[in-house]
């Protein structure tokens, strides 16, 4: 009864902005929690459920795609924890200012092409998908985990074993970059607002180089040589940390995730650091 006396309209409920009552609980019954949605919907997700919406969407940019992957976490967190949209954005370490602006923008999308039951259907899907999975990634454990971590030094050294060699360019690839983007991968959050990042914004520090580093190192025609590689070893790093924080660093456990002998080697090489850092103090 509760639910069915809030207004629904473009695909949320009213309940978020500051100004209206507030909705405590979950828009719909969900077998999934909250603490499994993540900052920013995956692109595996988006694949899977959204190609009838973005088929329709005619002109749409990875960064309208971009804004429309945070509204559908938005939109799932709303679904499986209740409470306004603020309250939402806060619980998926999502700035408000950013929340806003993310949904202001795909408002004014879904609006002009009368697009929002596509929305509703695909975010959906995703829930339902979700209600049905026996093994939702805890994506709350792996932001609370990695809040404070940092690639150790032996780690990053590692991966840039010879012969790959990087400049010292202002842009250049370093422990920071690598941190922030395998901080990315993990909790498929926002790289504009990982930890890092929010650290030196809250220090005073500027976060321009540090972001340029970041963009060079995703941008695809930069994806060639020594960086190509680099970004090959962290997507294995990541992958390994992922399965740690997800089972506490059982390393048997993690050695089983990867099936080739070439995997296998390469992340023997990666897992004693990364135990170590899920172990130590780090975290």
């Amino acid at each position: 009864m509760a639910r069915a006396l809030l207004c629904h309209t473009q695909g949320f409920y009213r309940a978020g902005g500051h100004r209206h009552a507030r909705q405590l609980l979950p828009s719909r019954h969900s077998r999934f929690r909250i603490e499994h949605v993540p900052a920013l919907l995956p692109q595996e997700w988006l694949s899977a459920h959204f190609d009838d919406l973005l088929s329709h969407w005619a002109h749409h940019t990875d960064w309208k795609v971009r804004h429309l992957r945070r509204v559908s976490a938005l939109k799932l967190a709303e679904m499986s924890g209740g409470g306004t949209w603020p309250d939402c954005a806060k619980t998926l370490h999502i700035p408000w200012n950013t929340a806003q602006q993310s949904l202001k923008v795909i408002r004014q999308e879904l609006n002009s092409r009368d697009l929002w039951s596509d929305f509703e259907r695909s975010v959906e899907s995703v829930a339902s998908q979700l209600d049905w999975d026996t093994d939702r990634v805890h994506y709350g454990r792996r932001r609370e985990l990695l809040s404070s971590w940092h690639v150790p030094a032996d780690d990053w050294a590692e991966l840039c074993r010879d012969p790959m060699q990087f400049g010292q360019g202002a842009t250049s690839p370093t422990r920071d970059t690598a941190t922030v983007l395998i901080w990315t991968h993990v909790t498929q959050g926002d790289h504009l607002h990982s930890p890092m990042l929010g650290a030196l914004r809250e220090s005073g520090c500027s976060t321009q180089r540090l972001v340029a580093s970041i963009n060079q190192l995703r941008t695809p025609a930069n994806r060639k040589g020594g960086k190509r590689e680099l970004l090959r070893r962290l997507e294995t790093y990541s992958a390994v940390l992922a399965t740690a924080c997800d089972q506490r660093a059982d390393t048997a456990a993690i050695a089983t995730t990867f099936s080739s002998p070439a995997d296998t080697n390469e992340a023997g090489r990666l897992l004693a650091p990364v135990a170590r850092a899920l172990t130590g103090a780090s975290l």
